[in-house]
């Protein structure tokens, strides 16, 4: 009953919420057709636009801030507004559910909390799933209304615009690639919920908040916001992130996040928890 429910007050009925992702999109989309037809102008582009430039865009992010040249740094905006608007999203409905009477209601009738928090991580993966649907959609037909190539090569290129890798690049890793910021963006979220679980979903948004802001100024794998933002990636940069380390990290920090708000929530003492609320 758990997993109906969730889909149906989490998603169903929140249909609204996901209107942020559909017009961050399409900022972006218009910012990077902005930034395309300057270098035109100048003539930087030595190819035809394609679908993968856009995406790529999108998530490419900025390097690390120089200290020794701090003019070259660019603060990734609408990169952080895609995060921090996801987290807004998942961290709003799942946890509040145990500080409403009926959502603890809900959860006394199911009479079991593993399937209750498993159907919130449920959840919260759906989300996750249903933004990014709408930010690549909204790529798509952006791309085909102004007759972009529909392709999603990663194609070499001299333009100071358009990232260029410095290697040829698989299908298995060109799938990673594109793959990254969605499974960045569900890890942040899984871990937002256990400190959720653990707090309360302020600090759990504030955690999320700096560890995503440290992140645009300092390259660690261990800081996980460094991998969706694709142009510290190995294919991107000689001494760049690896996909490989980036994969094990996420997955890493996904099992310990699923395994430990199991554990503590079939324990905790729910009705303490919302009299601290």
């Amino acid at each position: 009953m758990y997993y109906k429910y969730d889909l149906k007050n989490g998603i169903i009925y929140e249909w609204k919420q996901f209107l942020l992702p559909f017009f961050v999109t399409l900022v972006a989309c218009f910012s990077f057709t902005s930034d395309i037809r300057t270098a035109e102008n100048i003539g930087q582009i030595d190819r035809g636009i394609m679908l993968s430039d856009v995406i790529i865009y999108l998530f490419k992010g900025e390097q690390p801030f120089d200290p020794m040249n701090p003019e070259s740094f660019r603060f990734p905006f609408l990169w952080l507004i895609i995060q921090l608007g996801l987290a807004f999203i998942t961290g709003k409905y799942p946890l509040s559910e145990i500080y409403t009477n009926h959502g603890a209601n809900v959860l006394i009738k199911g009479r079991s909390r593993t399937k209750w928090i498993l159907s919130k991580f449920w959840c919260i993966f759906a989300v996750c799933i249903v933004y990014y649907l709408i930010i690549f959609l909204t790529i798509i037909t952006y791309s085909k209304v102004l007759n972009y190539n529909i392709n999603l090569n990663l194609i070499e290129t001299n333009s100071l615009i358009l990232l260029a890798p410095i290697k040829n690049i698989s299908i298995t890793n060109l799938i990673c690639i594109y793959l990254l910021p969605v499974t960045t963006s569900i890890t942040i979220s899984f871990l937002q919920f256990t400190i959720a679980v653990l707090f309360n979903s302020v600090i759990s948004f504030a955690f999320t908040l700096v560890m995503c802001g440290v992140s645009i100024f300092y390259e660690n794998i261990y800081l996980i916001g460094n991998c969706s933002l694709l142009i510290r990636n190995e294919i991107y940069n000689i001494d760049g992130i690896s996909i490989k380390i980036s994969y094990f990290i996420l997955l890493v920090v996904i099992v310990i996040s699923f395994t430990f708000s199991i554990v503590y929530f079939k324990n905790c003492d729910i009705l303490q928890n919302r009299r601290n609320e």
